[in-house]
Parts: structure tokens; C-alpha cells; sequence
């Protein structure tokens, strides 16, 4: 869709060198270096072998959100997931103001994916105060289950295939 890829195989394959090859980790290195992110630190939380946590301090609290029905993952809506973490601490509206590292979400689920209802399919990270019910209500309708489009026969989506590290 881009160009910069002459077809679909080869479009996969500079995804899976970016992302197994390094590239995509490396740039993400030099964003977090170029936010004032210590080297060191950096270094450190795009290692593979490290502990997180020996550097971001764990929440107190954390959430599983439930799959509401049966199906295939369609959409998770990032944008409001965005808002609500924004809310709990997790981003800042002005520079200078305080944020919350502990604070994040970890998606259980990928694109695709086949889901139970009543599977997890967020863990939520928080601090005090917990989630409202609005909050974790907008949470629950970021996630879009159903049918698999292959199979109902809809038309096009701009996702053609979710692409998963070995």
C-alpha cells in the first residue's frame, strides 16, 4: 500500500527483518535516547534478557479485562485506551508533569485471535485510585469481537495478516 514494498512477500519480509533483525528495537533505543531517556537506562529496556522491573517500578494493582463474547479479535481501540491510561497517571497533558511508569496496560490478545468469553484479553496496571466503572466500561468497549471477516465474507480490511515473532 506504501510502495515500498515491490508485493505482499516482500513487504513481509522487510517487517520480519525489521522487527527479528533489530531495526524496529534499535529505533525505538534512539526515540527514547532523543526524549532524554539515559543511555544506560535505554540500553537496558531494550535488552532482551533484562528485568523490567529493575527499572520501572511495578503497579500495586492490576485488572484482567474479560472477553465479552465468543469470536475473533477485530479491533482493540487504541485511542481510548490511551485516554483512560492518560487519566490513571500514565501520560502527561504539559511537559514537566509528573508521570506514573507503573502505570499501563498489557494486551493479552492480537489481532485475529480467536477469544472465549470470559478470557482475558487486557491486564490493566494502575495505582490508587483503582479504575472508575466509566473507565474500565470505555475499556471493555475498546475491544471489537466477532465474526471472522474471511469467513462471513466481508469485504477488504487494511490489516490483511497479523504478523507474530517465532
Amino acid at each position: 500500500m506504501t510502495d515500498l514494498a515491490l508485493g505482499l512477500s516482500e513487504g513481509k519480509k522487510q517487517i520480519y527483518d525489521a522487527v527479528i533483525g533489530g531495526a524496529a528495537l534499535s529505533k525505538f533505543e534512539a526515540m527514547m535516547k532523543a526524549q532524554g531517556v539515559a543511555n544506560e537506562t535505554s540500553r537496558t529496556l531494550c535488552s532482551a534478557h533484562t528485568d523490567y522491573y529493575s527499572i520501572l517500578r511495578k503497579s500495586e494493582h492490576q485488572l484482567e479485562l474479560e472477553a465479552p463474547a465468543d469470536g475473533v479479535v477485530l479491533d482493540v481501540n487504541g485511542l481510548v485506551l490511551a485516554q483512560v491510561l492518560h487519566k490513571l497517571g500514565a501520560g502527561r497533558t504539559k511537559a514537566g508533569e509528573a508521570v506514573n511508569y507503573s502505570v499501563g496496560a498489557e494486551l493479552l490478545v492480537s489481532l485475529g485471535q480467536r477469544v472465549q468469553k470470559g478470557s482475558s484479553w487486557l491486564r490493566l496496571h494502575y495505582e490508587d485510585p483503582a479504575p472508575s466503572p466509566d473507565q474500565i466500561n470505555l475499556l471493555q468497549k475498546a475491544l471489537t469481537v466477532g465474526k471472522d471477516k474471511r469467513e462471513a465474507g466481508d469485504g477488504d480490511t487494511l490489516v490483511a495478516e497479523v504478523l507474530l515473532p517465532h
